[in-house]
């Protein structure tokens, strides 16, 4: 186990006691001395008060940069961390019915959208030939910022797999399962989190949502693809969490992850005000 959990109370100051102002506003606290990646106890202080600027979590937190691996950490970390997600938290919304093929669009837009999906292998219906609509796809993905509009906002896309079953881990309110169901992959989800849960549900409903880890042990070799979007950051153990993973997949499966890149432009040009540090929830 990477680093020794100990539990803490409003009272108790931070990782280093000098930094005082990071006392709790919420029940409890964890302490961990270790880097959540490497082990390493050597690290500086990144930002010692931080805030959650977005959905306003009482508290101030500190992240750490280990000198090892150069991963950014908070420490502490919530005890129960489900406190990190309020009603108003946008997971726990409702989600529109992903509009895969475009049909809400402009021609021009939707034609976009059909090449994108054409170049990963879907088969999609198209509004002229097949190799034209190839060699788009091929262009829009080279220019990552338009892949990604074209793709539904999404940084990724797994490629067409006849046939195929993946598991989102971290479904949210199952925007990306409805598209991945869509475009003909058998998909099942893993969101811990009820109310989320209950979106994904609703938006896809042939969807299975799983909401504890436990009652995955039975799907070994089960997937083709684990997807996890804006998921890692959020786990205080992100390297058991993935050894779990690799027991999912299929031999030759793929695992696709997203996280948020902690010396991004972003960052440097915001700081603590950075929307991707995001405190108490992304905790990696």
């Amino acid at each position: 186990m990477l680093g020794e959990s100990i539990e803490r109370t409003s009272d108790q100051p931070c990782g280093d006691p000098k930094l005082a102002s990071c006392s709790a506003a919420v029940s409890s606290r964890i302490d961990r001395a270790e880097c959540p990646l490497c082990g390493s106890d050597e690290r500086r202080i990144l930002y010692d008060q931080l805030r959650d600027w977005m959905y306003g979590v009482p508290g101030s937190w500190c992240a750490y940069r280990c000198t090892s691996c150069s991963v950014v950490y908070l420490d502490p970390i919530l005890a129960d961390g489900s406190q990190g997600y309020p009603p108003d938290y946008v997971q726990h919304q409702a989600s529109s019915i992903p509009d895969v093929q475009g049909a809400g669009l402009a021609s021009p837009k939707r034609w976009l959208r059909t090449a994108s999906w054409i170049d990963l292998g879907y088969p999609v219906s198209r509004p002229c030939s097949r190799f034209a609509m190839r060699l788009l796809g091929r262009a829009v993905s080279l220019v990552p910022p338009l892949a990604v509009r074209a793709r539904l906002g999404l940084l990724c896309v797994p490629r067409h797999k006849p046939g195929g079953r993946m598991l989102e881990i971290g479904c949210g309110n199952g925007f990306f399962l409805a598209a991945m169901t869509a475009l003909g992959w058998s998909v099942e989800g893993l969101e811990t989190d009820p109310a989320a849960a209950a979106q994904a549900r609703l938006l896809c409903p042939q969807a299975l949502i799983y909401e504890d880890q436990t009652a995955m042990r039975e799907r070994c070799y089960a997937y083709d693809v684990v997807w996890l979007n804006h998921v890692l950051e959020h786990v205080p153990d992100p390297v058991s969490f993935m050894r779990a993973i690799t027991g999912w997949l299929r031999p030759g499966g793929h695992v696709y992850i997203v996280v948020p890149n902690a010396d991004s432009l972003n960052r440097r040009l915001f700081g603590q005000y950075c929307s991707q540090l995001e405190p108490p929830r992304h905790v990696v």
